[in-house]
């Protein structure tokens, strides 16, 4: 019969197969009752101090959506800005591309009126008809007039 000299209880170290290791292992010398309370005692207050260092303060808190929405603000003012100078940019090319091709059409109006006004009609073609529009031009149609007479 196993008497409590003989053999520790059980517990977590079953596995040492040592009896003598066994039992240092199990309670070791300072592991008083009374030291144990006070380990016990140490460890909870500092995992109230360590929680209580953890927590944000409300004023961080404001602080910190302040500057998000400074920052938020500056993206936004900086996108419009973007965005404006783009769109001028693309108004001032638009600008001077109308009057590049309206000076060609002057220029080919001077030269030609009846080839200008054969472009033109052209153009307007292009941009009415598509691929399923059927289209009866009449005698007096200005098209009908340039594909008889190839001048």
């Amino acid at each position: 019969m196993n008497t409590q000299d003989d053999e520790p209880p059980p517990g977590p170290t079953d596995w040492v197969p040592d009896i003598q290791m066994r039992r240092r292992l199990q309670r070791p010398g300072w592991a008083t009752p009374r030291m144990l309370k006070l380990v016990v005692l140490v460890v909870l207050a500092l995992i109230t101090l360590s929680s209580t260092a953890l927590q944000i303060k409300p004023e961080e808190v404001a602080e910190g959506e302040g500057e998000a929405a400074r920052i938020q603000g500056e993206r936004q003012r900086d996108l419009l800005r973007i965005q404006s100078e783009a769109y001028k940019l693309a108004q001032e090319l638009r600008g001077k591309a109308d009057a590049e091709a309206t000076a060609i059409y002057a220029e080919a109006y001077g030269r030609d009126a009846d080839f200008y006004a054969f472009f033109k009609s052209l153009e307007t073609y292009e941009r009415v008809i598509d691929g399923k529009t059927y289209f009866i031009l009449g005698t007096d149609s200005d098209l009908l007039k340039y594909l008889r007479s190839p001048r």
